[in-house]
């Protein structure tokens, strides 16, 4: 896996609302985007992340580990990543 060839989304999980933000393999912040705990929402996340991506770029997901919360939001990403 070539470092270089990806970015990172690191998701900060709350009740309300999320952030995510978006780093690349220097650990520099492209973006940071912040969204409504809905799932109408989240869509909006993988939109903003789109917007980042190139052919040969591909992001990989980080969750905070807040229980729950963190494995509801793994199957949330894999049906909306699956559905492109």
């Amino acid at each position: 896996m070539r470092r270089d060839k990806h970015i990172y989304i690191g998701i900060d999980l709350h009740k309300f609302q999320h952030t995510a933000v978006i780093l690349d393999c220097w650990f520099e912040k492209l973006g940071e985007v912040t969204f409504e705990n809905k799932p109408s929402a989240f869509p909006s996340l993988l939109e903003y992340v789109n917007g980042f991506l190139t052919e040969d770029i591909t992001p990989v997901f980080g969750l905070e580990d807040v229980g729950a919360m963190a494995g509801t939001w793994h199957c949330t990403l894999h049906n909306l990543l699956s559905d492109k």
